[in-house]
């Protein structure tokens, strides 16, 4: 059985919530990272499109390597904003 990549939710999911995605080349003779427009993705392949179907569909543009020779790095780009519901205040 093929090893599959980890299922870590879906491009909407990662812009949703302010995350980026970089795709990481572990062919010691390329290490290539390259950061993923996840808005450009999500047009042709629309935003419920798993970030593990990513992984396995994505070739890295430097040596051509492809998974289980990549991996990804998720990490917060824009802090969701979290706004108090300040209308249950009671006033004093």
């Amino acid at each position: 059985m093929a090893v599959q990549p980890p299922h870590v939710g879906t491009i909407g999911d990662k812009i949703r919530i302010g995350h980026g995605i970089w795709i990481n080349c572990l062919n010691q003779e390329c290490l290539h990272r390259a950061k993923v427009d996840l808005a450009a993705l999500a047009e042709p392949h629309g935003a419920d499109l798993p970030v593990a179907e990513l992984v396995k569909r994505a070739v890295c543009s430097e040596c051509g390597s492809r998974w289980p020779r990549l991996s990804i790095t998720v990490a917060v780009e824009k802090a969701p904003q979290v706004i108090p519901d300040r209308s249950r205040e009671v006033e004093r």
